[in-house]
């Protein structure tokens, strides 16, 4: 279906941010085989059902000009590790693709009206999480990184296995984008504001900071395994990456330490202070991960 003829929905309930729709459009461009394993579904009227913003992006592609589209896929960590065949042949594709632009279309016509709408809702949803290790040791982190996956939804102990994993800076890879040769590519960076928490004046049990029952577990089976000790040692401290922390009981605390504690917690990354807030309102000052940590667990309430 031409490009042309199809139109996003005014009623998709889906929405992006200015770089997330940037990472997509990188995204069609590098793989546009994709979009054959994934087609925009379509009522009968010629309306996206599904893949309303592959459609926005695809229709943006056509409107681009074939130097700039060019500039974004020279810009991508994958485009540069292509050899030169691969590469070639990927701008002639967008080249011929520009100007005849078509979509890999599927219509949906057996559904009624709250069939699709059953249908856009859980095109849109997400289920199920990430094999850190599988991700450690089969992917290339800059390349997964390259194509849209946000490193900062993981904990900070997934981020260091990763990078660990790759011979990467753990802190080179949070809170960015990759482009080039894995180097952080700035128009790609999400910009993330960390909220100011204001502790509460309980000071919580040392005891209610973590949740250690996952670690626990794999300590008793490797205390009770026959590797040799070594062995042990090693998975010992990879066992300590399946501690839950929690951030805000973990702030509360902080509050309520002694200079000494409070030092060794910054040291541990465990909070990060804005000293001039700090100073001014007495308040803490989370760290991105903090932030995205408790924002997962409670919500926009700090």
């Amino acid at each position: 279906m031409q490009v042309g003829a199809l139109n996003t929905s005014e009623h998709n309930p889906r929405q992006i941010t200015e770089d997330d729709f940037a990472e997509l459009v990188k995204s069609l461009l590098l793989l546009p085989k994709g979009l054959y394993y994934r087609p925009v579904v379509v009522d009968d009227r010629n309306i996206a059902l599904a893949g309303n913003m592959r459609l926005r992006a695809l229709k943006y592609i056509h409107e681009l000009g074939f130097d700039d589209l060019a500039e974004i896929l020279r810009a991508s960590y994958r485009f540069r590790h292509f050899d030169e065949a691969k590469q070639s042949a990927l701008l002639n594709y967008w080249r011929e693709w520009q100007m005849h632009p078509t979509v890999p279309t599927l219509y949906a016509s057996e559904l009624d009206e709250d069939e699709q709408q059953q249908f856009i809702i859980k095109d849109n949803l997400s289920f199920g999480t990430f094999d850190i290790d599988m991700l450690a040791n089969e992917y290339d982190i800059a390349a997964i990184i390259d194509d849209g996956f946000d490193i900062d939804l993981l904990p900070k102990s997934a981020i260091e296995a990763l990078a660990a994993a790759n011979g990467i800076d753990p802190n080179d890879i949070t809170g960015r984008r990759c482009g080039g040769d894995g180097e952080a590519d700035e128009h790609y960076t999400h910009k993330i504001t960390s909220p100011v928490y204001e502790p509460k004046n309980e000071k919580p049990d040392l005891s209610t900071l973590t949740d250690s029952g996952r670690t626990d577990e794999l300590l008793a089976k490797i205390e009770a395994s026959n590797v040799s000790p070594d062995e042990k040692e090693f998975l010992r401290q990879a066992a300590a990456r399946h501690t839950v922390f929690d951030y805000a009981k973990i702030a509360d605390y902080y509050a309520h330490a002694s200079k000494e504690m409070q030092e060794l917690m910054e040291d541990s990354a465990l909070v990060i202070i804005d000293f001039g807030k700090a100073i001014e309102k007495g308040y803490i000052r989370l760290s991105d991960e903090i932030r995205n940590e408790y924002t997962r667990e409670y919500g926009n309430e700090a």
